[in-house]
């Protein structure tokens, strides 16, 4: 019987931990300045990579281009970009349905847009969503989106915003000079 009681409480523990952990981590990776290395990408490719890191269940499909925009960018930076908004569109898919993905050009840059078939984003929370330290969730750090706003406008000069109906995030950057 205290054993059990024990063991649970070691368990908790252990997930507040890792909890406390992945929070730091989100604070670091905010705050870190690591220098961008820029080198012609295929959107397409990361997008590929950032779909596996965000482990997404059955029950969610995702719809990707069959085009694809080369930019000149810091992939591992993008794919975090990328995974971070597609992780969101997974959790915001709790029953399911469909994540779309399209790419497109405008003048001399990229535009990706991230679609998802969920009931959108609270109109109260849509202008927040990009502000540091401003979750919903009850694991969320707050700093994903805002991370994911940084690497865009700052590191890659590009534009990151968000509507509903449906709930979209376009990501616009500079495509690569050939």
């Amino acid at each position: 019987e205290e054993d059990s009681t024990l063991l649970n409480s070691l368990g908790r523990m252990e997930q507040a931990v890792n909890g406390i952990t992945n929070h730091i981590n989100d604070i670091l990776n905010f705050i870190r300045e690591t220098p961008s290395t820029f080198e012609n990408n295929s959107i397409l490719k990361i997008l590929n990579e950032s779909i596996v890191y965000a482990n997404k269940p059955d029950n969610v499909s995702i719809n990707l281009p069959t085009n694809d925009v080369m930019v000149s960018c810091d992939a591992t930076k993008i794919q975090r970009v990328f995974t971070n908004i597609i992780v969101n569109s997974i959790q915001a898919l709790e029953k399911g349905g469909a994540i779309t993905i399209q790419i497109s050009e405008q003048d001399n840059n990229a535009v990706i847009q991230i679609s998802d078939s969920g009931l959108g984003i609270p109109s109260d929370v849509l202008p927040k969503i990009f502000e540091p330290l401003f979750t919903t969730k009850k694991e969320g750090t707050g700093l994903g989106l805002p991370t994911c706003k940084k690497i865009i406008e700052e590191e890659h000069a590009g534009s990151i915003t968000v509507k509903n109906d449906p709930t979209t995030f376009t990501i616009t950057m500079p495509k690569s000079q050939q």
